[in-house]
Order: C-alpha cells, then structure tokens, then sequence
C-alpha cells in the first residue's frame, strides 16, 4: 500500500514525513496516512485539494496497524475523507470528471503520492454516483454479506445450544437466487432484523440472516412467526439436521425440521406480502427489496396486476434469440423497457429494438386511456443463446421511466421455432428487417442453424465410389420419377470404373416411393448407388461435404433440384471424370427467366472434394441460403454451355435471403 513514500525532510529535524494516499470504498470515502518521523505522536492534518482548491480537511487520527508495523513506531498515523465529501460535485460530474485531486498536508502544501490502484476523479466520482443509486435491496445485500463476515469468529466457537434447547423451528426452506435461502419457522419471541449466524449441517457454515417477525394463531406469545433470509454456501436437503445459531455468540438457535419442507419463493414472498401489523409490514418490505434484487422475476406485486398486456406473436432463432409483438397498457407511467426469462436464462433486449406505436383496436377495451393507447403496441428482440431456455416458463420484466419494474408471467404464450426457411416471416416484426442494427448478428445465427440443420446426411443405402455423380431428388413425386426415368436412359450401359450415382433426397418423403423407385433404379445400374436423405434439398449444398465423406468419393458432379443435365453435360462427364481440382460448371438457360444464368447456372457443378473442402475453409464455411455456389465468383472456372437443362420454375430467392446472403459473404471476407 505505499509505506516508503519519503515527501521532503522535516524542518525540525530531517528526519521527514511519510505517507500516503492508499484507498477509496464509495462508501466509506478517501483514506490514507500520513507521519512525521521527528514528532509522531502530533496529529497531521491534510486537505483535500480539487482542481486547486481545498475543499475538506481531515487529520490523521485513525490506528492503522499496517503503517506502524511498517514505520516500526506505534501510533495513529490513518485519516480518511469521508465519501460524502465527493456528493457535491456529482452535481457537475461531467466538467469535474476531467480535473485532478490530491491530498496535500495542511499549512505546508506537501502533497501525499497515491497508491497506484487510486481511481482517477472522473471514475471515482462515478463509482460513488453508482452507490447512491444502489437499490435498498443492494443495500441490504451488502449488509447481509458484513453480518456473514461478521460470523467468522463464531464458526471456531463450540453450540451453545443443542437442537433440544432450539428456540425456534425452521418448517420449510426454498432456494433462491444469489446464494440467498429462504425459510419459513417459528421462534419463542421477536428479536433482532439482522445477525451474523453460522448453520450447522454436518460442517459449519458462515451466514447473515435478516429476519421478518409476524403473529401466528397457532402460536401463544411472546412466540412469533419468522420469516428468514440466509446469504450462505449451505445448501440443504429434505433429510438435513440442520441448526442455525445466531445473534451474541450464537445464544440464538434454531432447528431444522426432519423431512425438511422445500418450497418455493413464491410461498415465502406471499407471507411477507400478506403482514398487516404496522411492525411486520416494515420488516417484511425490507424482505422484499432484497427478493427484489435477487428473486425478483418470482414476484408478482400489485402493481404487476393493474399493467394489461397480451402478446401477439412470438417467434424464436436458435442461437440468436426471440422476436416478440404485443401490446402493453400501463395507466401511470410509460413503458422504457423489457426483458424476458425463460426458465433460468434471461434475455436483454437488443439495442434499438424495442419499438411501440399506437393500437386503435383496444380504444373499445379501454376508454379512458388514450395516451397509453398510441404507443401500445409494441415490437421486440431478445437476444440469448437459447441453450438452457424454457419455454414453458416464461416471464416478461417491464421497466417504466421511473425506474420502477414488473414481471407477468407468460403462460399462455407459444414461443415458436423459426426456420430459416421461414425468414421472411420476420418481415411481419420489422418491415425493413435488413436495416435493423441486430440484423447482422441475425443473419450470422441463421447460417449457424443452417450449418447444423441442413449439414446432416441420413444415409440409407451407401456404397462408396470414387467418383459420385449426385443428383437431387425434388420433393414432387413427379419430377421424382422424372428423374429416375432420365438416369436409366442416360446410364443404360455405364462402365465407367469408380463412378456411382448418390441420390440426395428430401427426409420428407423417407417413407415415400421414393424408395422403391431407387431400388429399381439400382438393380439395373452396374455401378455404385447409393440413396440419402437431407432436411431441404433446396439446400442440399450445405450437406454435400457430409455426403462425400459418406461415399468416400474423391471428384463428384453435383445436380441441384431445379435442374438436369442436357446433352452437353453427359457428354462431357468422361472427361471430368478425370479433371483433377478443375472446377467446371453447367450452364443452364432459360429464355422465360433471364435472371437464371446468374444464379441456378451454378446450381450444376464439377469438383474435386479436396478443393470442396479447401472452398469452404477459405469460406468460413459461410455457404449462401438457399442459393448455389456463384459461377461468378469464378472466373477461371471452365464452363460447359447449355450443359443443364431447367426441371422446373423457381422464384429468385427473396430480397430478405439476399441480404443475408450479403452479410455471410462480407463475413467470409473477414
């Protein structure tokens, strides 16, 4: 902490002064040290000095064990400027944040080094503006965490008293949040609110307990209800024997019950909710703030019941979070803010998303609310990862511009699974969803769900062959037997050593014909077959890396589902067949469509699977949606004119799906 910080020598003697500036708690305030060698038993006075300016004078007159020990002479050498002392000039904080304090000795105008932790003014300014602020909930947190500290000393004392001699019960238990228990008891008498306390379960356990007293009718007095918090690391269980010792050297003592009740929050929240003695009312509200801090999504208040809401729609993304629009009618303040929780992971809103505007729909409803009427309505993004959600237990936290706060449950709400197939479904949530600042972070999630969702290959049949001619089978039983009927004709006679045929069929016709019109494909190829199933064959790219490795081919054509080779295509296979890393691409035409050679042009391509596998490294593995590799992209790339023919007509992708498409390619640059 600074103990050799010689300031100049002393004009008495020369022996010097020494000391230092060492600490700030924004509670507590400023503290250092400060001696003068040739007279330590005088009291120094220093000055806080502000921009220049004195603006608090303290002496040191505090023991300070540490600065003795170091000095080797006894004394009180310690001051403190009491934080306080720093409230002034919050009012200012902006302009007074930039300016420099110290502490110099009073009467000589030495200034005392600070330790090197020291905050600057602007950040210890800051940190005391974030104390007053604190909730009493926090407050109260903070002093139940100096009561368990407080219990050190006690965890080294033996019983006072054993369970027979217990002055009280504990009934019933429940977990809370924030290393918080909640018990429900009885005691032989009121006492105090707080105490340092130890558990003992086998082992001892330092704790602070706060406690709310209240009449039971099946109690005689002086014996009370109690309400009780404990900040501890026990955590027990139906069968604990447990006591709790508390209050002077643990004379107080209260046993646990065997089985021991575990409830919920809910059930204890509700006890303290319920006091109507002037007395237990006040010590259950403080009860309450610190369920506020910790256990506040299980709180359900009054004013929770006069907030009206209904959610609309809610629509989730693996990965990325949940899209939520509804309505909100609060008859005293404004709407700020919201948050969601679903089982034990809570979800922020994201920045900028939360937007209201006005619903006529529910003038009827409520007649006199007209102000709250036209920002009713209201649109929503929470992020999360979604790993541990539930979503049958959901809760939505709204915060008003008072700062104020409260929680509805959401049990009636369906949240639903979006697929990125349904994208532009988000469209009903934002209009111009591609301008929202999380559309980046959403464009992202969505590649990784569909990395994970179409990347898998369900294998039927597979028999491995060097070089895999695959093909896509398209979801209409149809063009299904469309395209056995052109592969029989086409493959009539093969030979090709090493060459098989890989069927890439949609997992929603598993149980179709799809079966049998394969089987009789097979029997009457000479080569290698195989049949495997994908989640959406409109994406069958984002599988074809699984389906090599399946056939363990080493070069493959690729067929997507809207097109077939033409004759220029089968003519040129024998020679692909041995082509190396060349990547070669079937050019299909389409007079009626004359946006396709752009993009289903490359929906028919020829590659080794090394240089695949190499492409999507490079990539990041950032494949477009819905949308085959760009020929574009590859200038260098041979290609074979009219060598794929349509099979059938498709849209372009949607304005949405380009966008994204946009950021995955930006991203794969980076």
């Amino acid at each position: 902490m600074g103990m050799n910080f010689k300031l100049a020598p002393s004009e008495r003697d020369g022996a010097g002064m020494f000391g230092a500036v060492d600490a700030f708690d924004p509670q507590s305030g400023l503290t250092g040290w400060c001696v003068d060698i040739a007279d330590a038993a005088a009291e120094c006075e220093v000055e806080l000095v502000v921009n220049g300016a004195a603006v608090a004078s303290a002496r040191a007159a505090h023991a300070r064990r540490d600065v003795c020990e170091a000095i080797g002479i006894q004394g009180r050498f310690g001051f403190c400027f009491d934080a306080s002392v720093f409230d002034a000039f919050l009012l200012n904080r902006p302009v007074f944040a930039a300016k420099e304090f110290s502490v110099r000795i009073a009467g000589q105008g030495w200034t005392l080094p600070s330790h090197d932790g020291l905050p600057t003014l602007g950040a210890l300014l800051e940190a005391r503006e974030a104390w007053l602020k604190r909730s009493e909930g926090q407050a109260l947190l903070e002093s139940l965490e100096i009561a368990r500290q407080g219990a050190g000393d006690m965890l080294f004392q033996p019983p006072r008293k054993t369970a027979a001699d217990a002055d009280g019960v504990i009934e019933a238990i429940a977990f809370g949040a924030g290393n918080v228990l909640w018990f429900l008891g009885w005691t032989s008498s009121r006492g105090a609110a707080e105490f340092p306390a130890v558990v003992l379960d086998r082992r001892k356990y330092a704790a602070g307990l706060r406690c709310a007293y209240f009449r039971r009718a099946d109690l005689a007095e002086p014996a009370v209800g109690i309400v009780g918090a404990l900040l501890t690391d026990w955590r027990p269980s139906a069968s604990s024997d447990a006591l709790v010792a508390f209050g002077e050297n643990g004379e107080n003592v209260l046993r646990a019950l065997r089985p021991l009740r575990v409830t919920t929050p809910g059930e204890v929240f509700g006890h303290l909710r319920s006091q109507d003695e002037p007395y237990s009312r006040a010590l259950a509200r403080a009860m309450l703030a610190i369920a506020a801090e910790t256990d506040g999504w299980a709180l359900e208040t009054p004013a929770s019941k006069k907030i009206k809401l209904a959610v609309d729609a809610a629509q989730f993304i693996e990965g990325f979070g949940v899209f939520m629009k509804g309505w909100v009618v609060s008859p005293s303040h404004r709407v700020t803010g919201m948050a969601l929780k679903l089982g034990e992971e809570v979800l922020e809103a994201a920045p900028s998303s939360l937007h209201f505007a006005p619903r006529p729909d529910l003038t009827a409803g409520f007649p006199r609310m007209g102000a709250a009427i036209e920002r009713a309505g209201f649109t929503i993004v929470f992020r999360g990862d979604l790993r541990d959600a539930d979503f049958c237990a959901a809760t939505l936290r709204l915060t008003y511009e008072n700062s104020a706060s409260t929680h509805h449950r959401l049990d009636d709400v369906q949240i639903v699974r979006l697929s990125p197939a349904d994208l532009a479904g988000l469209r009903d949530f934002y209009p111009v969803l591609e301008r929202e600042a999380f559309f980046k972070p959403l464009a992202l999630a969505v590649h990784e769900t569909c990395a994970r969702d179409y990347g898998r290959v369900m294998g039927d049949i597979v028999t491995p062959c060097a070089h895999a001619l695959i093909f896509c089978a398209p979801s209409e039983r149809r063009l299904q037997f469309l395209l056995f009927e052109h592969l029989r004709a086409r493959l009539a006679g093969c030979r090709a050593q090493g060459v098989g045929v890989v069927i890439v069929a949609p997992e929603s016709s598993r149980h179709g014909e799809i079966g049998e019109l394969f089987a009789e494909f097979a029997e009457n190829f000479a080569g290698a077959a195989s049949l495997v199933f994908v989640a959406d064959v409109d994406c069958a790219l984002w599988s074809l890396d699984a389906a090599l490795s399946l056939v363990d081919a080493r070069r493959f054509v690729f067929v997507g589902p809207d097109v077939a080779l033409a004759d220029a295509g089968w003519a040129a296979l024998d020679r692909l067949v041995g082509a190396g890393d060349d990547l070669t691409f079937f050019d299909a035409s389409d007079p009626d469509q004359p946006w396709l050679p752009a993009r289903i042009g490359s929906a028919a391509f020829s590659w080794s699977s090394q240089a695949w596998r190499r492409f999507l490294r490079d990539q990041n593995r950032r494949l477009p949606l819905r949308s085959a590799v760009d020929a574009e992209v590859f200038p260098e790339a041979r290609r074979i004119a009219a060598g794929a023919e349509v099979l059938r007509r498709t849209a372009p992708p949607p304005r949405l799906i380009e966008h994204v498409n946009r950021v995955l390619a930006l991203g794969a640059q980076s």
